[in-house]
């Protein structure tokens, strides 16, 4: 589309403005560094008013080591200023809290509101009593799927893996972190569905 790489972030940052402009006002012009117009009125508008707009953030992604941090500093700040919820993946519990934690700083030092804030973690999920199946397991499905070659520690950044009680104990440190919610992909090359009958039924429940 022609666009500058310089000017990618600074574009999407107005369009969020723009979408919000739209979003709550009728007729009325508005003018950015890239878009300019007048007497245009969207509808029908969104019924949640503010409508969320949630960014996402992408961790390390490289195919060794693991990330330390839901994502850059310049990324985050970017969350916390401008965003009405998270998203990140790739990332242990620790770096979670600490991204979270910047997140939420961030906005405050900006004078939001924070208190309704949300975030969610993408994140990949295989249920096996043999713990070391389970590890090998998803590292086939994901080599496959992102045609990479993971290391141990950089999957042990992105997956809950292991017996039920194992992923209980590990999904509990995302929720102390400061984790609201997460959006899980079974990882396996086995049967999808018994594996989501597992989590659904062996681990999820003794979560919260």
């Amino acid at each position: 589309m022609n666009v500058a790489p310089g000017e990618r972030r600074k574009r999407m940052i107005e369009n969020i403005h723009v979408l919000r402009h739209l979003w709550t006002k009728d007729n009325a012009p508005f003018a950015g560094q890239f878009t300019n117009f007048s007497n245009v009125t969207l509808e029908p508008k969104p019924v949640q008013s503010p409508c969320p707009i949630w960014l996402a953030t992408n961790a390390e992604r490289l195919s060794k080591g693991q990330a330390d941090s839901g994502g850059s500093d310049v990324a985050l700040t970017r969350v916390g200023t401008i965003a009405d919820g998270w998203m990140t993946h790739s990332v242990s519990p620790q770096g979670f809290q600490r991204s979270w934690d910047f997140i939420l700083q961030v906005g405050r030092d900006h004078g939001r509101d924070m208190s309704d804030f949300d975030n969610v973690l993408y994140h990949h999920i295989n249920v096996n009593n043999d713990k070391a199946a389970a590890l090998a397991d998803s590292k086939t499905f994901l080599d496959l799927y992102y045609s990479a070659d993971y290391s141990k520690e950089r999957l042990e950044s992105w997956l809950t893996y292991g017996s039920p009680r194992e992923c209980i104990a590990h999904l509990k440190q995302f929720k102390a972190s400061g984790c609201r919610r997460i959006t899980f992909r079974i990882s396996t090359m086995g049967d999808p569905m018994e594996q989501f009958r597992r989590v659904a039924e062996e681990v999820l429940p003794f979560v919260n």
